[in-house]
């Protein structure tokens, strides 16, 4: 009788296989390792026959040690890194390696030659890009794609198909060609919700107009759990099945991991609301699933579909967890190996410590944890990690203090998430943890008491293979939908409460948030200079807490090309308008400003189909000419003071712009548009919105500004504000005298005088 389910995990080490019944109970799990090659920095491939035969070893010691055969097992589903798998038309590997070996035919997904492709797909300032944060990540797949084709075009012209990973694996498996709505959504740019699924402009803006015919890639991707077909006779074989078994189309990990905690929820919206999925391991993914797309600081997606049918799945997390752990571990005098055994010590003398002193524990010591910058919500990759309160103490317990205090630190992290996402309208009141977070007690029990959630973790199962068996489940045609599998299949949970007495972390919490803005105050008093050594500053400005830039001819050149694009337009409809007289009336005004302008002054108006086509024409231009403002970029490196952008332009502009330019890592998660605020620049609106959200008060900002509109609205919102003559729009006494009327507390010609002004 056919009623196992196999489910198949691979990750970057290993592949994981896991034998379940219908009910969702683990009988069994095997593992077997996997290659993963380095031929130059930034590059790591896998041999997906390597990959292939792990999967093969482990599902057959997984069947033994389950004491069950090939011919009951009704379904197998895969889940598995987003890495990128390519074949040629015979099926056979296509080396993605500068090594030249056919058999790296993938590229793992932690993969980074694709820096300079990420950035030129940022710079399309594309809708796909609203669904990935507005920045695209070279862990993504279209710039690996665009890496592939200008780097290796032998290869290139031999692939005929490419695979996210678990695809390949169902491909492998059942000779399918369906791709999953999970990967190609997740990773792919494509648009699940949108009734085109695919962005064809986007490909070939980005020069991969060939891609779905390159690698046969289909019009419309599966749902998760859709039947793929049986086993092939060679697949059943291989791993040790019968053709009698069903391929379920798969997920990328750590959404079959959200699945396997979240799933058990499907069809009660009001539980599913208030919960959120950690995978939580060396770092850590918090997952949502909501009925409405929520985005927030430093959040991937929203996703439609990806894990359940008809939810939006939103990721954010933690860059460092249980490697912050492993770390303070090695870096304390009384440490050494993380091992499991020295976790094992700590958290018991923590346990001897805290029973002793009480809360009075470790109350002197403070940690921030964002030693490897904060992902979320902060969306800011340079954050460094504090630690307060220091003794000169070498001992095993002030070990114990520092873990404990690290510990707490990042379920206050963890608790910042949660507060944004409460923001969004999404109050979370239950935490569902899978990972190796679950096997460490103190952690569990912070994750209650600090959040102030109750903790759910399953018991016999793990959470991500248990998504794919449910995959399976409904491949196999055990249950009617993925819905109703993920109910039937949710198995047993253990529920952490939080303790009653567990209301102190929230003067905790206080003071996190606190040092968060100490830290802010240090790096705008501290001043590193070129050779190391640090210089306290003195510039008339140097006690202003946040620097606000305007974009257009602050930060980048681009006021003039901008003028001559619009002027151009006026020229196609019959207007005779100069370069100059434009520039004069709208440099500086928003977009619905500048329409007015051009309404009043020569009866012109920018109806949708002319602001597209005027679009186009100013970012290609961007792309082909834009640069940043001769110093800029030495005046970020230097500025300690925390920065932000604020601007007339839309979002989508301000994206193309920096990216054009090379400046969009620099002023990720803070960027302010006056598509924000009712009225844009000269009014206040945009500047003081921006302080409000910063948390600054408006005499301790000071705002950078080329154009009369931009320091008129400083000044109406009480903030200092310096007149910036650099860009090439602003040559002549003129534009300076213009700007100097205005009586602005500074007017600079360089980037250079800015710093000497501010530091």
């Amino acid at each position: 009788m056919l009623r196992y389910l196999c489910a198949v995990d691979v990750g970057t080490g290993s592949a994981r296989v896991g034998v379940f019944d219908r009910d969702g109970s683990s009988l069994s799990r095997a593992e077997h390792p996997i290659v993963l090659n380095r031929p130059a920095t930034d590059h790591a491939e896998h041999d997906s026959e390597d990959i292939w035969s792990a999967v093969c070893v482990a599902t057959r010691i997984a069947l033994s040690t389950a004491g069950i055969s090939g011919d009951e097992v009704a379904g197998i589903s895969f889940d598995a890194t987003c890495s990128l798998v390519a074949r040629d038309a015979d099926g056979r590997p296509v080396s993605v390696s500068v090594s030249g070996q056919s058999r790296w035919d993938t590229i793992c997904w932690l993969d980074h030659r694709a820096l300079r492709e990420a950035e030129e797909c940022t710079a399309t300032g594309h809708k796909v890009l609203d669904y990935l944060g507005g920045v695209m990540s070279p862990e993504m797949q279209t710039p690996k794609l665009m890496w592939l084709k200008r780097h290796l075009p032998e290869s290139w012209a031999r692939v005929h198909y490419l695979f996210d990973l678990a695809d390949f694996l169902t491909w492998k498996a059942s000779g399918s060609n369906d791709r999953s709505q999970c990967t190609l959504t997740c990773k792919w740019t494509y648009l699940a919700h949108a009734p085109e699924g695919w962005s064809e402009d986007y490909l070939k803006a980005i020069g991969l107009d060939d891609l779905l015919v390159r690698g046969s890639l289909p019009r419309r991707a599966v749902p998760v759990g859709s039947d793929l077909g049986p086993l092939t006779e060679k697949a059943a074989g291989d791993l040790g099945l019968t053709t009698q078994c069903r391929v379920g189309a798969g997920l990328v990990d750590a959404y079959a991991g959200t699945l396997g905690l979240l799933g058990r929820s499907a069809g009660n919206a009001a539980e599913m609301d208030r919960r959120a999925a950690l995978i939580a391991g060396t770092s850590s993914c918090a997952m949502v699933l909501s009925h409405n797309p929520i985005a927030y600081g430093g959040s991937w997606g929203p996703y439609w579909g990806v894990a359940l049918p008809d939810l939006w799945l939103t990721e954010g997390g933690q860059s460092a967890s249980g490697a912050l752990l492993d770390h303070v571990i090695r870096w304390h005098g009384a440490g050494g190996e993380p091992s499991p055994d020295m976790h094992a010590r700590i958290i018991a003398r923590i346990g001897e410590l805290r029973a002793v002193e009480g809360e009075g524990f470790a109350a002197r010591l403070r940690v921030l944890p964002d030693f490897h910058g904060n992902r979320s919500p902060l969306a800011d990759p340079r954050a460094l990690g504090v630690i307060s309160g220091l003794a000169m103490d070498a001992s095993f317990d002030s070990l114990a203090q520092l873990y404990w205090r690290t510990a707490v630190a990042l379920a206050l992290g963890l608790r910042h998430i949660l507060d944004a996402l409460k923001a969004e309208g999404q109050a979370i009141d239950t935490l569902c943890v899978t990972g190796g977070h679950t096997r460490n007690p103190l952690l569990m029990e912070l994750y209650a008491d600090v959040l102030g959630c109750r903790v759910v973790t399953l018991v016999d199962a793990d959470a991500t293979l248990l998504g794919s068996a449910i995959s399976a489940a409904v491949a196999a045609g055990i249950y009617p939908s993925l819905a109703a599998a993920a109910v039937a299949m949710a198995g047993k949970t253990s529920t952490r409460w939080p303790s009653p007495a567990a209301a102190g972390y929230d003067r905790d919490y206080r003071i996190f948030l606190a040092m968060q803005q100490h830290r802010r105050e240090v790096e705008r008093l501290t001043e590193l200079e070129p050779d190391g050594s640090h210089q306290r500053s003195g510039g008339p400005f140097a006690d202003k807490r946040l620097i606000i830039f305007d974009c257009d001819g602050v930060l980048v050149d681009s006021e003039m090309i901008a003028t001559a694009v619009l002027v151009d337009h006026l020229h196609d409809l019959g207007v005779p308008a100069t370069i100059p007289e434009i520039a004069a009336r709208v440099i500086g005004r928003s977009a619905p400003t500048v329409q007015a302008v051009l309404m009043r002054s020569y009866g012109v108006r920018i109806d949708a189909m002319a602001e597209k086509r005027l679009q186009e024409r100013l970012f290609a231009r961007f792309r082909e000419e834009l640069k940043p403002v001769e110093g800029i970029r030495q005046l970020l490196d230097r500025l300690t003071v925390p920065y932000c952008l604020a601007s007339s332009s839309s979002p989508k502009r301000i994206q193309v712009t920096l990216a054009a330019a090379g400046l969009a890592d620099r002023f990720s998660g803070r960027i302010f548009s006056a598509s924000m605020v009712a009225r844009g620049k000269p009014a206040p609106d945009l500047f003081l919105h921006v302080a409000r959200t910063m948390g600054v008060e408006p005499r301790d900002c000071l705002v950078i500004e080329d154009s009369p509109a931009g320091i008129e609205a400083a000044k109406q919102a009480g903030i200092a504000v310096i007149g910036f003559v650099g860009g090439s729009h602003a040559q002549g006494e003129a534009f300076r005298a213009d700007l100097t009327g205005l009586e602005p507390d500074a007017i600079c010609t360089t980037a250079e005088e800015v710093l000497a002004l501010i530091a």
